[in-house]
């Protein structure tokens, strides 16, 4: 892989990381760290969905040990 398209891909994945926490910044209501509980625990959960959906279609298979 080019290091121009690695940085190009870390560049993306730093910003839709940054989209939840700009949320919670951005946000007027008291209760921030509640929306950001809440916003950390959704992201886990997709984490974990689509680990499940990795080892259940045998995806997991492809990566070498």
């Amino acid at each position: 892989m080019q290091d121009g398209a690695l940085i190009a891909l870390a560049a993306k994945g730093v910003l839709i990381a940054a989209l939840p926490l700009l949320y919670v910044w951005r946000s007027r209501a008291p209760d921030k760290i509640r929306k950001l509980a809440w916003v950390t625990a959704f992201l886990t959960f997709d984490l974990i969905l689509f680990g499940a959906f990795t080892r259940l279609t045998d995806s997991a298979l492809g990566c070498p040990d």
